[in-house]
């Protein structure tokens, strides 16, 4: 997959946390991008760690707390997260 599309992906990610509180997946629309933005990545062959790094990737250019994004990629890691 070309870094176009995977970028075209990852544009995707902010809404898996909320708005405000940056929060993984604590609203249902929010757990049902996840979740789809997750089988997009592995329909096109992209790892589930590759998801999560794009994930911190994202996080950290947010500037937030180091804390607060370990916290949130151990949201995303449970994948029963996805299913609310």
């Amino acid at each position: 997959m070309d870094n176009d599309k995977i970028k075209k992906l990852n544009k995707k990610i902010p809404d898996c946390f909320g708005e405000k509180d940056h929060i993984f997946g604590s609203k249902r629309g929010e757990s049902e991008t996840a979740r789809d933005l997750l089988k997009k990545y592995w329909k096109n062959n992209l790892s589930f760690e590759r998801y999560i790094k794009a994930m911190e990737t994202y996080l950290k250019g947010l500037k937030l707390p180091s804390d607060h994004i370990a916290n949130q990629l151990e949201r995303a890691r449970d994948i029963e997260n996805y299913f609310k």
